[in-house]
């Protein structure tokens, strides 16, 4: 009977399957085994997980970093349109090199999970529901880095921009890996007068084929202390193009900044009133936080709010599928915050003081049939 269904129409079937019953599935036959692990299946499958009425289960995936012990955990969450409270689906504990002491997440796309070492010398390019992974390594020194999906070539490219700070030039150097070909690749494109990339995870995102960083532009005497900007590579096109942010938060301090997503938007959050600890700096808290985000007519200025009831903020980590803000209270509890009624729900704290890195995630079957 499964024989006399067209492939079509049984492609439109599998296709909203969660991805282990796919891989499951392989084991019908040697002709489901082909299909579902073929790059046209694959594509088709990828195309529906991320759409818009996409019938595929939505996560957050979350690395969890205690300060003590710098132990870091890799953790699912259920993040649907339908997931209220904030739970843990799984943690994902088969990444092969789990054992390095840090691990940096460069970005999340299409169920695939890029990190680094903290050198940016090897980076992994993982699928933790596949169980494969690519590991990439790099001898360029560069502190600016990105992930993320070229429409254009339906292809996945890990960026290094080879930019010499405090020295504004006329052209940036960047590298760029290309998942298909297994190779660096060096290409030159136009400066548009960013003199510094800022460091940190908090400073850079990708979204809908772009990665963005923050970035400074000259000062009125050419030094590097100008105000911030966004610098945006297109991996489609590969050029920059500069989005300059509002004068409130070009002039402010970047630590106090966190280039997140917001929906199929970007989003700037402002951290407000910092109130350090008196032993510890990095047990201090935020009073409140404000929230930008870019649409089709320039910045626009959501609103600002505070969890004073919670101890203070620690920072904006992400927006959730259902409106909500995923934040990290003082006492390293993880919260969600409705932005209409300012309602806080906790999601549960952990013994130390913990940091976190979240990136919306989808299971998709990408790198199935890699050979690593």
């Amino acid at each position: 009977m499964l024989e006399n269904i067209h492939q079509e129409i049984l492609i439109e079937i599998l296709k909203r399957l969660p991805v282990r019953s796919l891989l499951k599935f392989r084991c019908v036959s040697k002709s489901w085994n082909s299909l579902i692990s073929s790059s046209t299946f694959i594509s088709s499958q990828v195309s529906h997980s991320t759409g818009p009425n996409s019938s595929i289960k939505s996560y957050s995936f979350v690395k969890q970093k205690s300060v003590p012990d710098c132990k870091e955990r890799f953790i699912l969450y259920n993040d649907g349109d339908d997931d209220e409270d904030f739970t843990i689906h799984r943690e994902l504990d088969e990444f092969p090199y789990k054992d390095q002491r840090y691990l940096e997440v460069i970005g999340s796309c299409k169920g695939l999970i890029c990190l680094s070492d903290s050198r940016y010398a090897r980076f992994y390019v993982w699928n933790p529901i596949v169980k494969k992974c690519l590991t990439i390594f790099s001898l360029d020194s560069s502190f600016v880095v990105g992930f993320g999906y070229d429409y254009k070539k339906n292809d996945y490219k890990v960026v290094k921009i080879l930019h010499q700070p405090e020295k504004t030039k006329m052209s940036i150097e960047v590298k760029i890996y290309e998942v298909s070909t297994s190779s660096w690749r060096s290409k030159t494109v136009a400066n548009h007068g960013f003199v510094t990339f800022c460091f940190g995870d908090r400073k850079r995102t990708y979204l809908n084929g772009v990665y963005h960083w923050l970035a400074r532009i000259p000062g009125k005497d050419g030094s590097s202390s100008g105000k911030l900007t966004l610098a945006s590579f297109d991996l489609g096109i590969e050029v920059f193009k500069e989005t300059k942010i509002p004068d409130e938060l070009a002039e402010d301090n970047e630590n106090h900044l966190s280039l997140v997503v917001c929906g199929d938007s970007l989003a700037l959050i402002q951290h407000l009133s910092w109130k350090s600890d008196d032993f510890s700096w990095s047990l201090g808290y935020y009073e409140n936080c404000c929230i930008w985000v870019l649409n089709e007519y320039g910045w626009s200025k959501r609103r600002s709010f505070g969890v004073h009831d919670y101890g203070g903020l620690v920072r904006v980590l992400s927006f959730r599928r259902n409106g909500k803000i995923l934040l990290q209270i003082k006492n390293s509890d993880l919260a969600s915050c409705d932005p209409e009624t300012q309602k806080v729900t906790c999601h549960g704290g952990y013994p130390y003081r913990s940091y976190f890195k979240v990136h919306d995630y989808v299971e998709s079957l990408v790198l199935l049939g890699s050979p690593v």
